[in-house]
């Protein structure tokens, strides 16, 4: 039977030795709260045992011991790298940078080897322990790169990870400088899950225009596969709470409140929960009491504010400096606004138990949840499920994730202290018919949509998604095993017809910066000499680009499509048609491409001989799509616009004259000799063009994450150049000699002239 493995940062147990005896209680939390019901005999969950004291070789056993026994699989990490990873990293960087709290990212990027070094930890540790057909569900900021890591691993399983904090806006997002990196890591997985669509909808933004995968009908298209992106709120164990809520336990906490009621027994009071953290907007929250007092002395008295806010990291100098911050507003509204018997804020710095809290839920008059970001917070559900007398009100912050779910709750902006304090008034002068109305209306989902609800929407989301878009070995993305097959294959004489941008080349932001290193050169170079291989680069660059790249090589360069040729055996470039009779339309669609480059910054524009091209991938997201619709309709208003191909690429619109394609570089060529074997290699649309004139006739590998109707399929331009150094390797091992042939094949237009010819007609169209 598979079974579902649990990773996370921490382990939901933490521990310490208390006189050589291991003391173990739950963790803190919302996500142990929501997966710790799912921990049984089918489920291992994997993580840090948290333990800081330093143990010796028996007492690591005994933890080893006593968390195997709950369920647990602890994984042992390096002190050192593990504080820079927690804290300099984690929270240093991906927490404030998250939140949107962008002045708080620190002026480098610190210890990230030690954040790489922490998830390698991880992949090697559920290595050893999972079994084909398991399920991997990894958990939050700490962990982003351990998906990728364990698909390259290729155990054989089902790989699931969820953000339990905000995704942040793309534009704020493309902030981090290894946003690729985080990015690559998190699409390793098969899906991917948030609280809210906004933040889903932040992430496929941020995926879109920085590394470049399409979307595709609920999730993204990488390498070939589906990523699913689902979208579920996370719940509370309701009935739990409601039984805390209503038991006869008592503590601190619960005596602290009667005593209160005690002294005054008219007072109201606002209760709030919150990790001592710059996200949970105490400042601010503190604000707006202080304003609601000053404007309402005759609340003086009458109200309190209960402030649970045990400490966050403080060995941080942020939070440190937070908790003092926090502690002197305390300080000066007590002592502003108190008198003997009253004071307005109870301050209670240390965590109390979830029972004591229960308690406390339902003894409140409004519960006051006002973050300045929060991926869902779940202190909101909680206290709704601790009110079965359907009353008490609350006051949430809109930039929580459970807005999304309590929108009947009294929704503030934590950053308007006057709207903040104005709506205070207003809890604690609702009618009781509109509370209970309110609370009932809330009750009623937050009872129905609990962990295991969670989980069953989440897991839902990837029913028949997680498989490759092809089930079988010839559409599958070809590893090196898989390579070593296609070159079995291959016997000579052998021609290759190789796209350049994204095949040989990773896409890059400005087509002006992929010229070919040192190491691509040597490569074609080696293929290029080697007896009985044609080598033909065909790509949609400009030719002039291409030549003086590669006129050295004995390589057939076919630039713009194949609209320009050039023969390594004759010297001779050949043109499909005279580019001067046409550059009118042309400079037509020139002129409607600049108006867009004045409405939009980072748009550039590469004019060919016989096309234009308009890159937007510099342009914010979103911007430059919306108008991709009416850029099309202006250029097929054109007269003449029935003489041109409107091609979508990767970022890209290339508008070229009929007749053009890589298709006819590769009919010409198979034209002239029929005993070859035939490869064709290429990332986009144009590239497909190469695939159906060669259908039948030869093998077609895609590269990347298109659809495409090619035989195999390369994950980048690296593992092409892989695939092209095995096959180089191969024919060039001891033993496989070749005799040439006796005459040099050509890719002469049919002309055979070094002169312009007219274009021909009823060519190839898109």
């Amino acid at each position: 039977m598979s079974r579902l493995i649990i990773v996370s940062h921490r382990l939901p147990f933490t521990g310490a030795f208390v006189n050589d005896e291991l003391i173990l209680k739950p963790s803190m939390g919302g996500l142990v709260s929501g997966l710790l019901p799912l921990l049984d005999e089918n489920t291992i969950w994997v993580g840090s045992d948290g333990i800081t004291q330093k143990l010796n070789k028996a007492q690591r056993a005994i933890v080893h011991e006593a968390f195997q026994q709950r369920g647990c699989t602890t994984v042992r990490l390096p002190q050192r790298a593990h504080h820079a990873f927690y804290n300099d990293i984690s929270n240093g960087v991906f927490w404030p940078l998250y939140h949107n709290q962008t002045g708080r990212l620190p002026l480098t990027m610190p210890h990230w080897n030690e954040y790489q070094l922490i998830n390698r930890l991880y992949a090697e540790k559920l290595a050893e322990i999972v079994q084909p057909g398991d399920t991997v569900w990894i958990h939050d900021y700490h962990l982003q790169l351990l998906p990728r890591m364990i698909r390259d691993k290729d155990l054989g399983v089902s790989i699931a990870f969820f953000l339990h904090i905000p995704f942040p806006p793309a534009e704020i997002f493309r902030m981090l400088p290894i946003r690729e990196e985080i990015l690559e890591g998190i699409l390793g997985a098969d899906t991917i899950g948030f609280h809210t669509e906004s933040y889903a909808r932040h992430f496929q933004q941020a995926v879109e225009s920085i590394v470049s995968y399409p979307k595709v009908t609920g999730g993204l298209l990488v390498h070939g596969r589906r990523v699913e992106v689902a979208v579920a709120p996370l719940g509370v164990d309701g009935p739990r709470w409601e039984t805390m809520a209503t038991s006869q336990h008592r503590g601190v906490l619960v005596d602290a409140i009667d005593k209160m009621r005690q002294d005054n027994p008219d007072l109201q009071i606002f209760f709030s929960v919150d990790r001592l953290d710059y996200t949970k907007g105490l400042p601010r929250k503190l604000l707006a009491l202080e304003r609601l007092l000053e404007n309402n002395p005759d609340l003086r008295g009458k109200i309190a504010l209960i402030q649970i806010a045990p400490g966050s990291r403080g060995n941080l100098t942020a939070y440190s400096r937070y908790k003092l911050q926090v502690e002197q507003m305390i300080g000066a509204i007590n002592g502003r606004f108190g008198f003997p018997g009253y004071q307005p804020i109870h301050y209670y710095a240390s965590p109390f138990s979830a029972e004591e809290l229960g308690q406390a839920y339902r003894k409140v008059n409004v519960m006051l949840v006002s973050p300045l970001m929060d991926g869902m917070n779940l202190v909101a559900k909680e206290f709704i499920a601790s009110r079965p007398d359907h009353d008490g009100v609350l006051i949430l912050s809109e930039f929580a994730g459970a807005t999304h779910e309590l929108a009947e709750g009294l929704l503030i902006n934590p950053y308007d202290i006057e709207a903040t304090a104005r709506t205070m008034r207003q809890a604690l002068t609702m009618p009781c018919e509109e509370r209970q109305l309110r609370m009932k209306k809330m009750r009623e989902r937050v009872m129905k949509f609990d962990a295991r609800q969670w989980v069953q929407q989440f897991f839902g989301h990837r029913k028949g998604s997680a498989t490759p878009l092809a089930s079988d070995f010839d559409r599958q993305y070809v590893q090196s095993s898989g390579m070593s097959r296609i070159i079995e294959m291959l016997e000579r004489p052998l021609t290759l017809f190789i796209d350049y941008d994204g095949t040989l080349f990773p896409i890059v932001r400005r087509p002006d910066l992929a010229s070919p290193d040192s190491s691509l050169i040597m490569l074609l170079s080696k293929l290029s000499h080697t007896p009985g291989v044609e080598v033909h680069i065909v790509s949609g660059r400009r030719f002039d680009e291409l030549f003086h790249w590669f006129h050295r090589l004995p390589v057939h360069i076919h630039g713009e499509h194949g609209g320009i040729s050039f023969d390594p055996v004759s010297r001779r470039r050949n043109f499909l048609f005279d580019p001067k009779k046409e550059s009118p339309l042309l400079q037509r669609v020139q002129a409607i491409f600049q108006q867009y480059k004045a409405l939009h910054k980072g748009v550039l524009i590469e004019n060919k001989a016989f096309s234009t091209v308009l890159h937007y991938r510099m342009v914010e997201v979103g911007a430059m799509e919306r108008h991709l619709l009416a850029l099309t309709q202006e250029i097929k208003a054109l007269d003449g616009a029935d003489e041109l191909d409107i091609l979508a690429g990767k970022k890209n619109i290339e508008v070229r004259f009929k007749g053009i394609s890589k298709g006819q570089v590769v009919e010409r060529r198979l034209a002239r000799d029929d005993q070859r074997t035939y490869v064709a290699i290429g990332d986009d649309r144009t590239d497909e063009e190469m695939f159906a004139a060669l259908k039948g006739r030869g093998i077609t590998i895609s590269v990347g994450d298109s659809i495409s109707d090619a035989a195999y399929s390369l994950r980048d331009s690296s593992a092409v150049r892989e695939f092209l150094r095995l096959l180089e390797a191969h024919l060039n091992s001891t033993g496989r000699a070749y005799r040439p042939e006796p005459k040099a094949a050509t890719c002469e237009t049919p002309e055979d002239e070094n002169l312009p010819h007219t274009r021909p007609s009823g060519g190839r169209s898109q």
